[in-house]
């Protein structure tokens, strides 16, 4: 059971990367820091209230 759910993961996921290389002739990918954006987002936030 585990093994067949595993190679249908694996399908999809390879299918879906050909689509998408077929799709588009250059593919970029950005590493985001998401709790430090978040960090700065609250910061912002706090110092807008405080400035009121």
């Amino acid at each position: 059971m585990h093994k067949k759910i595993a190679n249908q993961r694996k399908d999809f996921q390879f299918k879906l990367a050909n689509d998408i290389c077929k799709k588009y002739a250059l593919i970029c990918i950005e590493d985001l820091n998401i709790k430090g954006m978040q960090k700065r987002w609250v910061e912002k936030y706090l110092i807008s209230i405080v400035c009121i």
